[in-house]
């Protein structure tokens, strides 16, 4: 009985963007058509994604590799000696190649993001991605399009006029998605209402502020209505 062992998901992902690195170095040729100058894969880049990054434990996801992210570090001059190295060669080094991107996704609003470690903070750029962004998204739902993207803008409209409340509570063009296979009733019922209970548990008027939300979803033109007056709270 014994143990072989095995390189990891991330590190063999660096190993192939490496391996394309050193075969392409020695292969800088261009090929000239009419249109374009074309490279070969010498600018290829590896795209490594981590779903809400922040649901799950840092030092067990990087581990070692915490310090080679970090672009000053990045490259064979970074190279580390990893703790189960000696088990194949002393020699054995790892690093990060320039050719590789980390994207992690976050929920600012998921309770586990208070303990997002801020030494990894600098080592991420951060973007914001706003739920009224994504509307494009939505094309798919045919007729229904342009009811979901008003009730969708008038609710989190609302939402954003809540104490406690604001833009990161915004609910999403995905949810509307599911209105491929379901009713607008059924939506609210089965996912915003939910959702949005559980926002606002605590506050000492959740029923009305529900009942407000269940408007405006209803009759999007009432959050216009709404705009210029004081936050609800």
């Amino acid at each position: 009985m014994g143990f072989d062992l095995k390189s990891g998901i991330f590190k063999m992902f660096c190993e192939q963007a490496i391996e394309t690195q050193s075969s392409n170095s020695s292969d800088k040729t261009m090929e000239k058509d009419e249109n374009h100058i074309k490279y070969g894969d010498n600018h290829k880049k590896y795209i490594f994604v981590i779903d809400e990054i922040n649901r799950g434990e840092i030092s067990k996801i990087f581990g070692e590799l915490f310090f080679s992210i970090d672009p000053s570090y990045r490259g064979i001059a970074g190279a580390v000696k990893t703790q189960y190295s000696n088990m194949e060669s002393e020699k054995d080094k790892f690093y990060i190649p320039e050719n590789v991107y980390i994207i992690g996704t976050m929920n600012d609003i998921d309770r586990s993001v208070d303990t997002f470690d801020f030494a990894m903070r600098r080592r991420f750029r951060f973007v914001e991605i706003k739920a009224n962004e994504n509307l494009e998204m939505l094309e798919s739902l045919g007729d229904d399009k342009d009811e979901a993207i008003n009730r969708m803008i008038s609710l989190n409209d609302t939402i954003s006029q809540i104490d406690e409340l604001d833009r990161n509570y915004h609910i999403g063009a995905a949810y509307f998605l599911k209105l491929k296979d379901i009713s607008f009733e059924e939506l609210w019922e089965d996912f915003l209402e939910p959702l949005l209970s559980d926002y606002i548990r605590g506050m000492f008027n959740e029923e009305e502020i529900m009942e407000l939300f269940k408007s405006v979803y209803d009759n999007p033109q009432i959050s216009s209505e709404l705009g210029s007056e004081d936050e609800v709270g």
